[in-house]
């Protein structure tokens, strides 16, 4: 490090800055089996409503729905459906 360079002068630092306008790229879609719920202590039917309602509530979206008798597994992809999601009370349980 020379003596002109500060911690704003780093290269690391003056690349993050130009980045930080820029969008970040989409995350690759992932698969979370049952298999791998189990591992978690997760039955077959609280991990199918916890992938349920976090597609529902817009955290996920499904990117391809698998086949547990064909050995095809479901690919999921973060989602920012949430952002607008504007629940009240009254909307989230009905009466």
């Amino acid at each position: 490090m020379g003596k002109d360079e500060g911690a704003s002068g780093s290269k690391v630092g003056c690349k993050a800055a130009r980045e930080m306008g820029k969008a970040k790229p989409p995350l690759p879609p992932f698969s979370f089996t049952y298999a791998e719920a189990e591992q978690f202590g997760l039955s077959t039917k609280q991990f199918a409503r916890a992938i349920r309602e976090l597609v529902v509530f817009g955290f996920l979206d499904v990117q391809h729905k698998g086949s547990g008798k064909h050995k095809d597994y479901s690919m999921y992809a973060w989602s920012e459906r949430w952002v607008g999601f504007a629940a009240t009370p009254s909307s989230m349980f009905p009466s």
